[in-house]
């Protein structure tokens, strides 16, 4: 472990009765603006990343052509509106062939 990390054990307690243990390294610079100690702030920043990671994997797909946009915004569990927003600042366009636009126009 590098001198600029401390490292932290985090229990989560799923709604379920299995329990998972997680050891962190933590730079020195996020120490300081996290309260590693309060509980509620580790699980919130927790769901943001977790909440993240479903956006971006299902971007990739909707990118790589497997899927809507509707469907990424699904698997991602947010809107339409918000997942043509996330997928907008990262540079990506619609993705429509022929047959979309015909029955888009009907």
């Amino acid at each position: 472990m590098s001198p600029d990390f401390h490292q932290i054990l985090i229990t989560i307690h799923p709604h379920s009765i299995t329990m998972i243990e997680i050891k962190l390294e933590i730079p020195e610079d996020i120490l300081k603006i996290v309260d590693v100690k309060d509980p509620v702030q580790l699980e919130e920043i927790f769901r943001m990343g977790m909440k993240q990671i479903k956006i971006e994997k299902a971007l990739h797909s909707y990118n790589g052509g497997k899927i809507s946009l509707a469907k990424a915004a699904e698997l991602a569990d947010i809107s339409l509106s918000e997942m043509m927003m996330q997928a907008s600042a990262r540079g990506l366009k619609p993705l429509y062939d022929k047959k979309m636009v015909e029955e888009e126009t009907q």
